[in-house]
């Protein structure tokens, strides 16, 4: 794939041009993401042998399959051993066969530093730009309607006074012990999964669920009609394997991420509606050379408060955004950004109005405050800049009090 793209550089199909290479790219990036995930599915699928837990857990592994799971082997059996998938029908119902000493990720925590390190500038570099999503995750509109904006704009925060998040305060805190359980399907109304080692995925088909202080070595999910999702200082750990390079950690609608330590996925987290992430670290992403990697992306929809957070993308040219805000499936309405600390990226940030969709999905009351743009993958905090894809004719838009961490105002980029 990588001398695919070559050729197609050396050719002239991509421009310094923003809006030229774009084009180009999505095409070749919507093929190349469906190799990457078939290909990681094979390979996962080749990692391990069935065992007499995977043949006793099949049913388990059936009903994973249907709610969105690549594969039973994927899902939840990518560190030793197979791994048996449950179901929470009444509380917090798991079993005490195993300990963890709670240790967040082993990175150190410091907030990023200036370095000044550029991006690579080889034939991946001009994979930076705006990405259809990839073909494992179905638009919301294909299967449940997108909610309506009803709710009041979300009030502006303060920015952070304390340092960036880190290792030390995101994920399980200092001091919690950890009961292992496999992963699970939760269908019961306010359970609550709390100081647990999940080994697997966890699917959310109830509402009002709270997952906190726990580690979770696999994915959360949660769609429509599924409300209230609360996931709090939890780690979201993926293997960092190639399918991980094409799948999100956490998503997709309904649900708040709170003091979240998020790494090891290609994707930290994908938003169709409604979602809060605050005080959140998002780091260490996995790339391949088909991927297309952001901590934070959506195609639009209603409702996102993104608070505070350490978003670390790498100079890698895979990654589109450290926030990947892109109007190509609905509109971004009732948006606040604000205190959050970017990193890498073709451009750091995509502020939910790409020129070419903006007729047919305008931004209102999209809101980017007091945020700062880092230069520890870029100088320019992304390999073009700071930002794009800004609606400045938006109602209720606002752009304000944005600097880059070198000092200095980042100013309300263009449309592109």
């Amino acid at each position: 794939m990588r001398d695919f793209f070559q050729w197609m550089k050396g050719r002239g199909f991509w421009k310094k041009s923003h809006s030229a290479h774009r084009s180009v790219r999505r095409s070749a990036i919507a093929w190349g993401s469906a190799i990457a995930l078939a290909t990681g599915s094979v390979a996962a699928w080749g990692a391990a042998s069935p065992t007499t837990e995977q043949n006793a857990a099949g049913s388990s592994a059936s009903q994973a399959q249907n709610d969105g799971h690549s594969t039973a082997t994927e899902d939840a059996r990518w560190h030793d051993g197979a791994r048996g998938h449950d179901e929470l029908q009444g509380g917090d119902t798991s079993t005490d066969d195993g300990t963890s000493n709670g240790t967040p990720a082993t990175d150190d925590g410091t907030p990023a530093t200036d370095d000044g390190t550029s991006g690579t500038a080889d034939g991946d570099q001009n994979a930076h730009t705006g990405s259809d999503q990839d073909a494992q995750h179905e638009a919301p509109g294909a299967t449940t309607p997108a909610p309506t904006p009803t709710d009041p704009a979300p009030a502006p925060g303060a920015t952070p006074s304390s340092g960036w998040p880190t290792a030390a305060t995101t994920g399980v805190p200092a001091g919690v012990t950890l009961t292992q359980m496999n992963g699970l399907t939760v269908t019961t109304n306010g359970a609550v999964i709390d100081a647990k080692l999940v080994k697997g995925d966890i699917i959310i088909k109830a509402n009002n669920v709270t997952i906190k202080n726990s580690k979770v070595e696999g994915r959360i999910q949660v769609r429509p009609p599924y409300t209230g999702l609360m996931v709090q200082r939890t780690e979201i750990a993926g293997p960092g394997t190639a399918w991980a390079a094409v799948t999100e950690g956490i998503g997709y609608a309904n649900f708040t991420c709170d003091g979240c330590n998020i790494h090891g996925w290609g994707k930290g987290a994908m938003l169709d509606a409604n979602v809060t992430i605050s005080k959140s670290w998002i780091h260490d992403m996995p790339v391949t050379s088909e991927s297309h990697n952001e901590a934070i992306l959506s195609l639009g929809g209603p409702n996102y408060t993104i608070v505070g957070n350490r978003l670390d993308s790498g100079s890698a040219g895979n990654f589109t955004a450290s926030l990947a805000f892109l109007n190509q499936w609905n509109s971004f309405t009732n948006t606040l950004v604000q205190g959050n600390l970017f990193n890498g990226g073709g451009y750091c940030v995509y502020a939910g109005g790409e020129a070419a969709h903006n007729d047919q999905y305008p931004s209102s009351d999209v809101r980017f405050l007091d945020n700062t743009f880092g230069t520890a993958a870029n100088p320019k905090c992304g390999y073009y800049g700071a930002g794009i894809a800004w609606d400045a004719s938006g109602p209720g838009n606002q752009w304000s009090g944005n600097v880059m961490s070198t000092g200095g105002e980042v100013r309300a980029p263009s449309a592109g």
